[in-house]
């Protein structure tokens, strides 16, 4: 069966966007990989020699008989053998000259010459050779047949071929000459396997079953052979039967193991061999995974071979590649079979030869490996192929002749031992050419797969490995002799990895495209057989298939704006569906001329007009409008129809116009009377229907304010209500009563969401508010924490699992919910940063902190470190209150009022303790009020009071217990004597009144109810109170309580037994005085004055009694007022003092664990403390915090807590440099701690450098680590203006700041680092005031608050550091007092100082660690870790490495590439760092060429440092550099060129135009140094500029001399020209004589210059 072609695929470009720009640099990188293969073939075949096939000569053999010639074989380096046939006539005997004759072919003139030396005499040869002719009549030669040195002489003896005698000789190939063998070799004359691969037979475990079963061929292929055809499918997809190829079966009825399945795999391509059911012919099919693509190819049955380098497979009528080219050629010749290939010497050409033993023809076929194509097929009847490539070749004719035509031909099969001669040494030939021919022929297939659209399976990812397996493979590509291939194939390969993700994307627009075409393909089938194959009865059956039409061709057209569809399938299919839509149309219209066709209409416009008068609802008459609707477009489609046809008899169109009008004019008479049923039913039904529509939209409001729980709900729900009123009023528009009730409803229901919204808003932000202040708490409580660890795996552990950090970290993902996502990345940021601190910490704990972290040793010395936070607190001093900061000298006395008036308090500790009251005592007396039981619970609750569990609570239920005792002895009793008596003279002197008389029975009524149902607690209202207080100057709660306890009792005003036995003492003692008669007349008289009878009666009893209770004299002064009448016997009264024992606590009031308890002392002390001290104290603590609040922030403290910050490294560089220096520094004005600490401190420390070296973040570090106060003054801010301590004298806020801060670092006087940054800014005279601070006499004048003072700092810990940086634009300005600069220590952090070149260095690589994401990562765990890895980049050898973490070898591999790129951008930074310095550090006046001014500090490492990604290549980094820099220079306006010109020239990548433009410049600027600071309107910068432009045409004059453009002669004359100009004095007069007058814009004086030369 014939080849049949290969299966059709759909368009493989792809468009637009991304894509499109990576395959436009897919083919730019093609066409240059293309010109370096051609260049590297042309060096390659210069090296080697290129030997092109080429046809040299075609000459004539003549034999001595007419024969037909059969074979030719090569025998030595120019001699062949040549086998042939003849018909002996009448001859009877075959002698060896009728078959065989040797010949020698002379490549000098390509002639053949018979050989006469006898190869073939051999004795026992010829004996064999009569034998065989002799025993075998018909014997003839059949072949040649050469297997490695032994050439087989094949007859045939037989009917068939295959009966074969051979005769076997030895070849010498170097002499040309034969040994005989021996003729018993005949099973050795065998050929290779047709095919070069095994069969395996599909077997039933392959099969999947389904509606469409089929063979899976190793889950990469699928076929099958049922429903009629044999089909081939990529997608393992059973449920449809399609797939990518298919041909028809003989027998349609087959199943799935009906047929014979073969197949076999090399690399993509698999091949199928099928045999279907009853049939008797084999199919084979070659199927490539790449191209997705099926080939049906019964060639391969004959003969099939593999292709060198597995490029494909090769068989007689062509071949096919891997990369899925496949080429047939027919060559007209009988099945052929394969059988040898030649490879050639030089590695790209290979000669496979197929031959044909009946006929014996032959078919070579040439290969090369490179171009990957096979050359035009040679056919030919016998050949020969000779050491130095020349082959020899001929065509037999059928009939017998003695002259054979012979042709010759070059070609590139030239044998080993001949291409060895021609080696020699270059570099090429070193690799070999085979090696070359390899690597330019994976090149070839490279440029194969480039030239590959993107239907190619895994076109990018085969891209990307090819490229990746060259470079890997062939070490030299990457070298200039190569013409480095390597790094256009890099550039390949990262392309392509670009485009994966771009192709997959395409491929699925391009399947989603595939499958809406075929869906709609089937849809236009299905509507064209239906309006093709049906022939409709009425109009109805026309109107719907020519709709469906409509539709279709709708849908067609809106295909083509799919992205990736068939166009021209497209046009195909909406040809189709319009013609047919045509034919439809010209049948509709014939039917339409038949009178009964419009029938259909009538009868449906008859049926909806009968429907009108009984329609009862809105909805049934707007069924008959939708019907009625329809019916018209159906009408006015058909009208389009007939208008659009060509009728010839333009009656018949007017006819079936007419017709359609007619029905169209009913149809309006319907619609008509409809419109006004359907009003009239509206207006019915619009009232009910409103109001239900209003009571569903109310309650649509409340369902939906019920569900808005955030304001973005309550958004979205007012959306919804106000859609549902728009609805409405769109329904009821015909209904203007309801349009002004919808739009006050619609204004209630915005009102309430807007509420509702509000609310929610408000709620949420309190919500955000307390968990923002939660976090912060919890923050606090973390840091505190993890300051306490000694290990970074105990930090990591107790974030991981401890509960609080949990918290946290839930607490931030609830801000996120809520929204805040703005607190909640700040909330994170700061607890990573915690982290970090604490990891940072635990390092200098380790490693500079010694004495258990009590010292920091910084170099030779150390420091003791201060722990007490910097905070503000109120201290009593001298008499009264001063704010203190802690940790310093500083005391400031409070000034209030108010304060005063709580002078009693202020000694106080806590709130529930005094000298008078101890903390137990308050703490039962509050348990007593209120009735608690459980000591422990109440005290929990009360921990501001100040308790100690386990020894006032143990003190509180001592005494808890008698007193609850005692209560309830005591009844009524249990109010003191005082508040006793007190209610009881109130009582008495209260007039009768309706408020006495309703408050005693409202407390009769009281009394009852607490008899009859148990305790009921009374409180006095504020009426009694008052009144209370106006009759007497006492504590009236007690009084009032006791009165209203009296009250309720049935027999009022009990009596203790003290007062009973003293008024009888009294009256006794009365007696005895005979005084009664008089003091009874007193009381008489003073009845109505009951207060004063009062007081004269206690004066009596005191008298009478002066070592008595006072509270029982009170109550019997009260007794004598009221007359009270003693029983005859005291009554028992219960025991109301006590002894406590065992007492934890202690206090003045306690002696010997015990205490004397008295329960009318205990209460009234109580109650008097409660009502004043407490009072007092709360409103002292409140008053005093605010007051404190008040000053820090007036203070504002917070800025003088030094902070790490988060990008600090504590590299080598501060470690074994900066950290001994400063250390030496702070020694001197600090002190050391130990016993050699130096008492004569003084000195300043001077730091400067370039902007961006950490600075001020070192001297944050040192200070956050010593635990000193660090006061910054920002010098940028006092300017050059401010030259006095004195705020007062500051001319702005910022300035005057500054000011106070550095006096308030005076007043604090220890435990200070004041901090003077950017004093370029500042000036010398303001300098000059740190002088004798900074010398032994530790003085300085100061002012605070107003007040100047001197501030004596002798022996205190204050340093005194300054920090600039000369080399600004403002550095000009950089003065420091040569007094002040001889007692600092200075040192520049921008410069490399002696014998610590490497760790300077290294310090820009571990600043920049943090800013790396990749670095980060190691460096968090572990910073030896990070160095590691730095020594890994130098040194490029990881033996004896060992890291600290837990690391994968990916996470290693990327920290070393970035580390990699990251020395590469420090040595850039480097050099711009030190040009930066040098420069600035020359004087102008002295300048060769403009300033640099671009930086190279850790701020540019950092910023470069934190874009470097791994796989980032070096051209990359140097881009990122540069841009860097270029960003940089625009900052620096006019500056900009100059800058980048001489950037460029220090990192060696000035092109010659930049050299040349820089060389121009300094010359300018040279020039311009010469002219001076004037301006143009000085005369003698004018005259110089004239110099300067003589100067200018000399200098161009002396440039075109140096070029040799002119003749010796012409320039030995400019040369004598040039000599005798410069030789020529010149003379310039300048006369300046002032003006009278001067004119508007002209100078003062008059100039005049004259210039002469001599």
């Amino acid at each position: 069966m014939a080849d049949a072609p290969p299966s059709p695929q759909p368009s493989p470009q792809l468009e637009a966007g991304a894509y499109e720009v990576i395959r436009q640099r897919l083919n730019k990188h093609g066409s240059e990989l293309q010109r370096r293969l051609d260049l590297l073939n042309a060096d390659r075949k210069a090296e080697f020699g290129g030997i092109e096939t080429a046809l040299l000569a075609t000459s004539r053999l003549t034999t001595e008989n007419n024969c037909v010639p059969r074979d030719l074989a090569a025998i030595g380096p120019h001699r062949f053998l040549f086998g042939y046939n003849v018909h002996l006539g009448l001859r009877s005997t075959m002698r060896i000259e009728d078959v065989f004759a040797v010949y020698d072919y002379h490549p000098a003139d390509h002639s053949f010459h018979p050989n006469k030396d006898g190869l073939l005499s051999d004795p026992q040869f010829v004996e064999d050779f009569a034998y065989l002719y002799s025993y075998y009549k018909h014997a003839s030669f059949l072949k040649f047949h050469r297997i490695g040195p032994h050439l087989y002489l094949g007859f045939q003896v037989g009917q068939r071929a295959t009966e074969v005698k051979a005769f076997k000789w030895l070849v010498n190939d170097d002499l040309g000459t034969l040994k005989y063998l021996g003729n018993r070799s005949d099973h050795e004359f065998v050929f290779p396997t047709p095919q070069e691969f095994a069969w395996k037979r599909a077997t039933r475990d392959m099969y999947i079953h389904g509606n469409h079963p089929h063979i899976s061929i190793e889950d990469r292929v699928f076929v099958e052979t049922i429903g009629g055809d044999l089909t081939v499918k990529v997608e393992n997809n059973t449920d449809s039967g399609r797939g990518i190829y298919s041909e028809p079966v003989e027998n349609r009825d087959q199943t799935l193991d009906d047929a014979e399945v073969y197949y076999a795999i090399v690399g993509s391509l698999i091949l199928l061999k099928l045999l279907p059911y009853q049939e008797k012919t084999w199919r084979h099919l070659v199927f490539n995974e790449r191209t997705r693509q099926a080939h049906r190819i019964d060639s391969i049955a004959e003969s099939c071979v593999l292709l060198p380098d597995d490029h494909g497979i090769l068989f007689p009528h062509g071949y096919v590649l891997q990369t899925g080219e496949v080429r047939r050629f027919e060559t007209g010749l009988p099945p052929m079979r394969f059988e040898k290939r030649i490879p050639a010497a030089n590695g790209e050409d290979t000669l496979f030869v197929f031959s044909h033993l009946e006929s014996g023809s032959y078919l070579l076929l040439s290969y090369n490996l490179i171009t990957q194509n096979v050359a035009t097929p040679q056919p030919c009847h016998g050949f020969s192929l000779f050491p130095s490539g020349e082959l020899v070749l001929f065509s037999a004719d059928e009939e017998p002749r003695k002259h054979h035509v012979i042709q010759v031909w070059r070609t590139p099969f030239v044998s080993a031992d001949v291409s060895e001669a021609k080696a020699s040494q270059t570099f090429l030939s070193k690799i070999g050419n085979a090696e070359i021919v390899r690597a330019m022929a994976e090149c070839q297939g490279v440029l194969t797969l480039l030239g590959k659209d993107d239907s190619f399976s895994g076109l990018y990812v085969e891209l990307s490995r090819s490229c990746g397996d060259i470079a890997d493979s062939y070490f030299w590509v990457g070298r200039e002799e190569a013409h480095d291939l390597k790094s256009i194939l890099v550039e390949v390969k990262t392309t392509a990895e670009a485009a994966l993700g771009e192709f997959e994307k395409v491929s699925r627009m391009r399947k989603t495209a595939a499958e809406q075409t075929t869906t709609l393909q089937e849809k236009s089938q299905k509507a064209l057989s239906a309006a093709t194959n049906t022939d409709p009865t009425d109009i109805l059956g026309f109107v719907q298939l020519l709709t469906s039409l409509r539709e279709l061709r709708g849908q067609i057209i809106a295909l083509r704006d799919v992205r990736y569809t068939d166009a021209a399938e497209i046009d195909r299919m909406d040809k189709a569906v319009a013609e047919g839509a045509d034919k439809l149309s010209a049948k509709c219209v014939t039917f339409l001329l038949k009178p009964e066709s419009l029938d259909p209409y009538r009868k449906q416009i008859s049926e909806q007009q009968a429907r009108v008068p009984a329609l009862a609802k809105v909805t049934e008459a707007q069924a008959v409008e939708e019907a009625l609707a329809k019916s018209s477009s159906e009408l006015e489609m058909l009208t389009a129809i007939v208008s659009g046809l060509k009728i010839e008899d333009a009656t018949e169109t007017t006819r079936i116009i007419e017709g359609i009008s007619t029905l169209f004019a009913q149809l309006n008479q319907v619609r008509s009377v409809l419109r006004n049923r359907r009003n009239d039913l509206a207006k019915t039904e619009g009232a009910a229907q409103f109001q239900a529509q209003l009571s569903l939209l109310s309650q649509s409001v409340l369902n939906y304010l019920e569900v808005a729980t955030t304001p973005e709900k309550c958004d979205e729900s007012l959306t919804r209500v106000l859609v549902q009123i728009e609805e409405m009023e769109t329904r009821f528009s015909d209904f203007d009563d309801y349009a002004a009730e919808l739009i006050k409803k619609r204004e209630e229901v915005q009102t309430a969401f807007e509420s509702r919204r509000q609310s929610l808003s408000d709620a949420l932000n309190r919500r955000c508010g307390s968990l923002g202040q939660s976090a912060e708490r919890i923050l606090t409580s973390i840091r505190n924490r993890l300051a306490n660890f000694a290990k970074p795996e105990e930090v990591h552990a107790w974030l991981a699992a401890d509960a609080m950090v949990a918290k946290l970290r839930d607490l931030i993902e609830e801000l996120r919910k809520l929204g805040d996502s703005v607190r909640a990345d700040e909330l994170g940021t700061r607890l990573k940063t915690v982290q970090q601190d604490s990891l940072k910490q635990i390092r200098d704990k380790s490693e500079i902190f010694v004495g258990g972290g009590d010292l920091i040793q910084l170099g030779q010395h150390q420091f003791s470190v201060n722990k007490q936070p910097l905070e503000l607190a109120i201290l009593p001093r001298e008499g009264g209150l001063a704010f203190h900061l802690t940790g310093t000298r500083f005391f400031e006395k409070v000034e209030n009022a108010e304060l005063e008036n709580q002078r009693s308090v202020w000694d106080q500790a806590v709130v529930s303790e005094n000298e008078q009251v101890y903390r137990a005592e308050y703490l039962a007396w509050r348990m007593l009020k209120t009735g608690s039981d459980d000591v422990s619970a109440f005290m929990a609750q009360r921990y501001d009071e100040g308790y100690t569990k386990g020894v006032h609570d143990h003190d509180a239920a001592l005494l808890l217990k008698p007193l609850r005792e005692m209560q309830t002895a005591l009844g009524l009793l249990r109010h003191s004597p005082a508040a006793r008596g007190y209610a009881r003279l109130f009582w008495h002197s209260w007039t009768e009144d309706a408020d006495k008389k309703a408050l005693f029975s409202r407390m009769q009524s009281k009394g009852r109810m607490r008899e009859f149902f148990g305790e009921t607690t009374m409180h006095p209202d504020e009426a009694l109170l008052k009144r209370i207080v106006a009759f007497a100057a006492v504590d009236a709660l007690p009084v009032a309580a006791c009165l209203l306890d009296e009250l309720q009792s049935k027999t009022h005003f009990t009596r203790s037994a003290a007062a009973l036995e003293m008024l009888r003492a009294f009256r006794k003692e009365l007696t005895a005085k005979r005084a009664t008669k008089d003091f009874e007349a007193t009381m008489s008289e003073l009845a109505a004055q009951p207060l004063l009878a009062f007081e004269i009666a206690l004066e009596w009893l005191t008298a009478l009694n002066p070592n008595a209770n006072r509270g029982v004299l009170i109550e019997t002064a009260a007794m004598v007022v009221t007359n009270d009448q003693p029983p005859a016997a005291t009554p028992t009264e219960p025991v109301s003092c006590v002894t406590i024992r065992g007492f934890t606590g202690t206090h003045g009031r306690i002696s010997e664990a015990k205490m004397e308890l008295d329960y009318h002392e205990f209460t009234t002390r109580l109650q008097s403390y409660e009502s004043s001290v407490v009072p007092a104290f709360t409103a002292f603590q409140k008053l005093k915090h605010s007051l404190a609040e008040a000053r820090r922030k007036d203070l504002r403290l917070d800025q003088f807590k030094a902070g790490v910050l988060s990008s600090f490294v504590r590299n080598r560089l501060i470690d074994q440099v900066y950290l001994p220096l400063i250390g030496a520094n702070l020694a001197k004005q600090l002190g050391a701690a130990g016993k050699d600490t130096r008492t004569d401190r003084m000195g300043m420390l001077l730091l400067i450098s370039p902007p961006g070296y950490g600075k001020t973040t070192l001297m944050e570090y040192i200070a956050s680590r010593l635990g000193i106060t660090l006061v910054k003054i920002n010098g940028p801010a006092l300017g050059h203006q401010v030259t006095s301590l004195d705020p007062s004298e500051a001319r702005n806020a910022s300035a005057r700041e500054e000011i106070e801060k550095l006096n308030l670092a005076f007043e604090m006087g220890d435990n200070v680092m004041i901090y003077l940054d950017d004093i370029q800014h500042t000036n010398p005279e303001f300098l000059q005031k740190f002088i004798p601070l900074c010398d032994g006499t530790r003085k300085i004048e100061g002012v605070f608050k107003g007040e100047a003072k001197t501030y004596d700092l002798r022996g205190r810990k204050v340093a005194v550091v300054m920090a600039g940086n000369p080399y600004t634009e403002i550095g000009g300005k950089f003065q420091v007092p040569d007094m002040l600069a001889n007692r600092a220590d200075t040192y520049n952090l921008g410069d490399i100082l002696g014998g610590h070149q490497e760790v300077f260095k290294d310090s820009y690589i571990e600043n920049g660690l943090t800013s790396n994401a990749t670095l980060a990562r190691i460096a968090a765990r572990s910073h030896k870790d990070a160095l590691t890895v730095l020594k890994i980049a130098q040194t490029g050898t990881r033996e004896g490495v060992e890291f600290e973490g837990s690391f994968s070898v990916e996470e290693i591999n990327d920290a070393v590439a970035v580390m990699e790129k990251l020395l590469h951008v420090r040595e850039v930074i480097l050099r711009v760092n030190q040009q930066y310095v040098a420069s600035a550090a020359m004087e102008d006046a002295y300048r060769v060429e403009p300033p640099f001014k671009l930086q190279g500090s850790y701020r540019n490492m950092n910023k470069i440092a934190e874009k470097i990604l791994p796989l980032m290549t070096d051209k990359e980094v140097a881009q990122l550099i540069a841009d860097h820099y270029r960003g940089e220079a625009q900052t620096l306006s006019g500056a900009a060129e100059s800058n980048l010109l001489k950037w460029r020239d220090i990192n060696g990548l000035a092109t010659e135009e930049d050299k040349a433009r820089w060389d121009e410049i300094k010359r300018t600027f040279k020039r311009n140094l010469l002219t001076g600071g004037a301006g143009e309107n000085d005369p003698i910068n004018r005259i110089t500029g004239h110099m300067n432009a003589f100067t200018v045409g000399l200098e161009k004059i002396e440039q075109a001399m140096n070029k040799p453009t002119l003749s010796d002669l012409t320039m030995e004359r400019l040369q004598k020209i040039i000599e005798g100009l410069r030789a020529v004095p010149v003379n310039v007069e300048i006369k300046v004589q002032p003006v009278e007058k001067q004119e508007e814009g002209g100078l003062p004086v008059d100039v005049s210059s004259d210039v002469n030369q001599g």
